[in-house]
C-alpha cells in the first residue's frame, strides 16, 4: 500500500466519520481492508445500525436523572453549614424581602462584598420553592 493509497483511505474514512454513526457503519461494514474478505450487505450494516439506534433518544434522558438523582441525594438533610450558608440564605432572603434586586443586604444594612448573581439564584430558588434550608443547599 503505498502513502497516497493510505492518504486517499484516511481521508475516506475521516469524512465518514463525520456524517453520523449510521453511515460510518454502513461504510465500515461495507468497506474490505482486503480482496479476500467479502463486503457486508446492506442489510447486515442495517442491521448492526439498529442496535445503536434503540438507545439513542433516552439515553441522554437516563444520564441527566441519574445526575439530577446523584446531586439531589440527601440535599437538605443536613442544616446549613456556619457561617456561610446561614449568611448567604439570609441576604437572598432579605432580597425578597426589600424587594431590591440590586443591592444585598445583611441585617437589612447593605453589603457589597461578594457578586449578587449567586444571591440571585438562591433567591429564585426562595421563589420557586419557598424559604427553606431544602431550597437554600
Amino acid at each position: 500500500m503505498t502513502a497516497s493509497q493510505f492518504n486517499l483511505i484516511a481521508a475516506r474514512v475521516a469524512n465518514r466519520w463525520l456524517s453520523g454513526k449510521r453511515e460510518r457503519l454502513r461504510f465500515i461494514a461495507s468497506y474490505s481492508v482486503t480482496s479476500n474478505i467479502a463486503k457486508f450487505n446492506q442489510q447486515a450494516a442495517d442491521t448492526a445500525t439498529a442496535a445503536f439506534r434503540a438507545p439513542d433518544w433516552w439515553l441522554p434522558w437516563l444520564l441527566w436523572t441519574a445526575a439530577v438523582g446523584l446531586l439531589m441525594y440527601r440535599l437538605g438533610s443536613a442544616a446549613l453549614f456556619d457561617p456561610d450558608e446561614g449568611r448567604n440564605s439570609e441576604k437572598a432572603r432579605e432580597i425578597l424581602v426589600l424587594n431590591d434586586w440590586i443591592t444585598p443586604h445583611e441585617n437589612f444594612h447593605p453589603v457589597l462584598d461578594k457578586p449578587i448573581p449567586f444571591y440571585w439564584l438562591i433567591a429564585l430558588l426562595y421563589k420557586f420553592f419557598g424559604v427553606s434550608e431544602w431550597s437554600a443547599s
